[in-house]
């Protein structure tokens, strides 16, 4: 799909980012890559999870693993989804040693995606598990791990009770680690940068860092923060003393500044980072109990109702793609050189924009946003029931609030980020078919911004009535895909930006030119199996491409 990004929010915002960068450190963390010597089975597999369990018998495989790429396709199965294999359950088991020196520590596995509902058991004990198959999660293990000897790891994931519109792939498509720490350490995810004072001169640099502690006395300690710019030279330190509470946590703030900051920017994608250094405070030069690494980047921007998206106080037109998350006829199974060569390939196309359509995406796709200088729409949902994964019993909110909670905390110190969506073409919110519509829309809009003040929220809708209602009015974008279906919204709201987030939607057979012949209308598809791929062909809720990129110019001619 092809993306158009036209106007877009009102304040001035500025940025942040994060993604793990391996540095050594005599520190008590360790993080191992999970990613290596499993065994899989499809299907039902009673007692699997136990740790006596024998899975000689299954397929030797490795992370990320997508059971449903490689077919069998079935003639007569859903085209929306590939007619792949998809939907069932599978189990994964691994074997790994701790040392007995892990005694006392944290261990924690980290999932960055399993589709779908995983179940995580440890030595044959349910440990933990997840809900929604696009979202990372943490287990903790400490309960159930013995240091000192041979564990078994077992996962089940089960696709039977989550709907998609797209192929969503199966199993562990994306990677896992093995975190292991003091029992006084920095939460996952627990640094949180922010930049709210840039100028030419100076910037002020707000780094937010969470303590847990799981002892049962209060601890004491030391949070240092270092600040290395985009070449790796220290430019600023800070040291703070805290106390963490009994089985507890604590936030603590540094704030810090440089001068002259290099931006980060879509032409020079500059990455300054975070060091935050937990140290006890009798030796603060010898006694690292924990440290994490944190890039981020310093820029402002804004979007507009009437003149777009501004970058760095200058206007930046965005030209973006929708991107689901499988990579074609690799599947679901996440391979970073993979994506960045779609990236690539895109940039020479002129592409300075993606929208997760329409969910959360594997970290590496920020981490090379941030790296390459592309802007993001960063997605949660697509729709609140059965693409959510949305568990029988649960309401919405409560659903809703678990996974905007790890979505904006793993993702809002990414630069690239410039856009939360709450959803995609909520059918039955923009309808007003739920009690209390612009409510319920504003209780999901707080849960995120109860995380993140720094950027916009926004809302993809389709339905051009629903901007007659009082729904925008918790937005502080709107998200239009289609067929000009902003026009109303424009009319009815016009202090409210817009982001034209998913435009054409052509149809073509790729490298198919023999067919000359235009069609009679956009959706009068040829009766041979192939499509030409001029790019004649569209879907009916939507236009060719070249007929989008002409509407386009003339809204924004005539705004």
């Amino acid at each position: 799909m092809k993306l158009s990004f036209l106007s877009v929010a009102s304040a001035i915002l500025s940025g942040l980012v994060c993604s793990a960068v391996a540095a050594p450190a005599p520190t008590s963390r360790r993080v191992e890559n999970f990613n290596l010597h499993w065994t899989f089975t499809k299907g039902p597999a009673v007692g699997a999870e136990a740790a006596a369990f024998d899975d000689s018998a299954w397929t030797p495989v490795r992370l990320p693993h997508d059971w449903a790429i490689s077919g069998p396709y079935d003639p007569q199965g859903d085209p929306h989804t590939g007619k792949l294999p998809w939907r069932g359950e599978g189990w994964y088991r691994k074997l790994f040693a701790l040392p007995a020196s892990d005694s006392g520590k944290r261990v924690y596995l980290d999932f960055d995606g399993v589709m779908a509902n995983p179940t995580v058991y440890v030595n044959g004990q349910k440990a933990g598990g997840w809900d929604y198959g696009y979202m990372s999660f943490r287990v903790d293990a400490t309960a159930f791990v013995k240091p000192g000897a041979t564990n078994i790891l077992a996962v089940h994931a089960d696709t039977r009770e989550h709907n998609s519109r797209w192929y969503p792939g199966a199993g562990i498509y994306r990677k896992v680690e093995l975190v292991v720490c003091d029992p006084l350490h920095i939460s996952q995810w627990g640094t949180f940068v922010t930049t709210p004072d840039v100028s030419p001169d100076r910037a002020t640099i707000r780094v937010e860092t969470t303590l847990e502690n799981h002892t049962p006395t209060a601890a004491e300690a030391v949070v240092e923060t270092i600040l290395l710019d985009p070449k790796g030279k220290e430019v600023g330190r800070n040291r703070t003393n805290v106390t963490v509470p009994a089985a507890g946590s604590c936030a603590n703030t540094a704030t810090l500044s440089t001068s002259k900051p290099q931006l980060w920017d879509i032409t020079t994608p500059r990455l300054y980072t975070a060091i935050t250094r937990v140290l006890l405070p009798s030796t603060p030069q010898t006694t690292l109990l924990d440290q994490t690494t944190t890039p981020f980047g310093i820029r402002t921007f804004e979007f507009t109702a009437n003149d777009g998206f501004h970058l760095n106080g200058r206007r930046v037109q965005l030209n973006g793609v929708c991107l689901h998350s499988d990579l074609g006829p690799l599947g679901m199974a996440f391979n970073t050189r993979a994506m960045e060569r779609e990236l690539q390939i895109m940039q020479e196309m002129g592409v300075n924009a993606v929208r997760t359509s329409h969910n959360p995406p594997a970290p590496e796709l920020l981490d090379l946003c941030d790296r390459m200088g592309i802007v993001v729409w960063d997605e949660a949902f697509d729709k609140w029931d059965g693409t959510a994964t949305l568990p029988k019993g649960v309401s919405i909110p409560e659903h809703g609030k678990k996974q905007y909670t790890n979505f904006v905390k793993r993702d809002r110190n990414h630069p690239c980020v410039v856009v939360w969506s709450v959803g995609n073409e909520i059918w039955d919110l923009e309808g007003l078919k739920y009690p209390d519509a612009p409510g319920l829309l504003k209780t999901m809009v707080g849960f995120v911004k109860a995380l993140d003040t720094t950027r916009p929220v926004g809302l993809a809708q389709c339905v051009p009535d629903s901007a007659k209602s009082q729904i925008s009015a918790a937005l502080d974008v709107a998200g239009w895909n289609y067929g000009r279906r902003y026009a109303i919204s424009r009319e009815r709201w016009p202090n409210l930006p817009i982001i034209y987030s998913e435009s054409a939607s052509a149809f073509s057979t790729r490298g198919y030119f023999d067919d000359f012949q235009m069609p009679k209308a956009k959706d009068d598809y040829p009766v041979t199996a192939r499509i030409s791929s001029y790019d004649h062909n569209s879907a009916w809720y939507s236009d060719p491409a070249d007929v989008e990129f002409a509407l386009t110019r003339l809204s924004h001619d005539t705004r």
